[in-house]
């Protein structure tokens, strides 16, 4: 129903992911407040849907930078551990709020940077909107493996509304190619 009154794009081509447009309206030290830009606020302030894609593209990873951390990372700060960063094969991918997260895998060359430092292929599991978690590809798992644990995980651990999909992505870091698994 929202997509009908929202400006969107597809975010993955042939996928159920969408990105919606919103402007920042006010932020604290641990909260931020945002407004959705609807048709007709675009056509209000007279914005294209390119001209919305292309400020997007600009402000979004200034205002809501990408963080990419090992899952050991993630958890030492819940219960301590020692891990080598560098043997990690799972890892969290969102922005430096944790909020609305998701939404980096469509920063410009992200996805390159990521299969760069960790000179692999790897699954994109959609864990809500607010984060990512990357899984390299060690061959070790198959998509169909990972699709069902995604949609278990979201039929049993993710509210309604935090919920982002049940489709596991992939990147190729040879071709450069984002895609469903």
């Amino acid at each position: 129903e929202l997509l009908k009154i929202v400006p969107h794009i597809q975010a993955v081509e042939n996928s159920d992911l969408v990105l919606i447009f919103c402007i920042l309206v006010d932020e604290g030290e641990n909260m931020s407040a945002s407004v959705t830009i609807t048709n007709h606020l675009m056509k209000h302030f007279n914005f294209s849907l390119s001209e919305l894609i292309a400020v997007a593209k600009e402000n979004s990873p200034k205002l809501f930078p990408a963080s990419f951390k090992a899952m050991s990372a993630v958890l030492s700060g819940i219960m301590p551990f020692s891990s080598d960063e560098a043997e990690d094969s799972i890892w969290v991918l969102s922005n430096t709020r944790n909020t609305n997260g998701a939404s980096v895998m469509c920063y410009e060359h992200l996805l390159e940077e990521i299969a760069c430092k960790l000179n692999s292929n790897f699954f994109v599991l959609p864990s809500s909107l607010h984060e990512l978690i990357i899984l390299k590809d060690d061959k070790t798992i198959s998509s169909s493996c990972l699709c069902e644990l995604v949609r278990e995980i979201n039929q049993t651990q993710v509210s309604e509304e935090d919920f982002l999909s049940n489709t596991v992505f992939y990147y190729n870091r040879a071709s450069h190619i984002f895609s469903i698994a």
